[in-house]
């Protein structure tokens, strides 16, 4: 408790620095690559989320981040965001057990209805990167959360500590002109897909209607690019049960081909 209210007293504002920002190659604790170099070079606006698992204020903020992830860093769009874990000694579960509780902090700490975080983040074995990103201006991200956006240049433009919710992360965004075009309601992470193809997950089954009977192919891949999962299911019954046990609580594009050209591509959130 000492920790957190020492972060809460110490944030005090809100800087738009023109700094380098520091390059990093990290893994989140799902084993998806972040590397800014990459990132920035792809065009993208990258927002950094800087957190410890004991900050409460930091859970609580990090369901209205997801809120803009969800809107405006999906797919192909210019923003990503993602997280890094300051305290040296939090390991994955650690960072789990943050994120399945974020939402109650949410609702709790700012009267939020945020959903639980899914943009990747990693485990303490980011933190010497975290406590170099927080020295770049130590008047203002002196405290936890922090949090800096990093444009396409490769310089900080904007860094923030202390609890915010989406409505500010949005201003944040608007005041440097990143584009924010929004993601189309039906790749938006849900747990049904309306159309002719929908996806429906309870527990570690998920059952694809799809538009006929036979055979299909089915690559779940993460939102950034990497594949978790091929397998072929047969339907019956317009009906495809998909085994989804194995694979860790996050947001996934599903990709379903078969016969004659069919292909779909579904968004699958998976909270088991």
């Amino acid at each position: 408790m000492k920790k957190l209210l020492s972060a809460i007293l110490l944030c005090v504002g809100i800087s738009a620095a023109q700094t380098a920002a520091p390059n990093f190659n990290l893994l989140s604790i799902h084993g998806d690559s972040l590397s800014l170099s990459k990132l920035t070079g792809a065009g993208k606006y990258v927002f950094i989320d800087i957190f410890a698992s004991w900050c409460g204020w930091c859970q609580a903020s990090a369901p209205e981040l997801e809120k803009i992830k969800q809107e405006y860093g999906n797919n192909n769009q210019a923003l990503f965001v993602l997280g890094i874990d300051v305290e040296p000694t939090d390991d994955s579960a650690a960072v789990e057990t943050f994120d399945d509780g974020a939402p109650a902090a949410d609702a709790s700490y700012l009267g939020g209805t945020g959903p639980r975080p899914t943009y990747p983040a990693t485990d303490g074995s980011g933190s010497t990167v975290a406590n170099e990103y927080m020295n770049i201006d130590t008047s203002i991200t002196n405290g936890y959360p922090s949090y800096i956006i990093v444009d396409p240049n490769g310089n900080v433009v904007w860094e923030y500590c202390g609890a915010l919710d989406s409505a500010g992360f949005k201003d944040a965004l608007v005041n440097l002109n990143v584009p924010l075009a929004v993601v189309p309601i039906q790749s938006r992470p849900q747990n049904v897909f309306t159309g002719s193809t929908s996806f429906y997950v309870h527990g570690t089954q998920a059952a694809i209607h799809l538009p006929q009977d036979g055979a299909y192919r089915v690559s779940i891949v993460t939102l950034e690019g990497r594949n978790v999962a091929e397998r072929n299911v047969t339907a019956s019954g317009n009906i495809a049960n998909l085994e989804i046990g194995n694979i860790a609580k996050g947001s996934y594009l599903v990709t379903i081909t078969g016969k004659q050209g069919f292909s779909r591509t579904l968004k699958m959130i998976n909270n088991n």
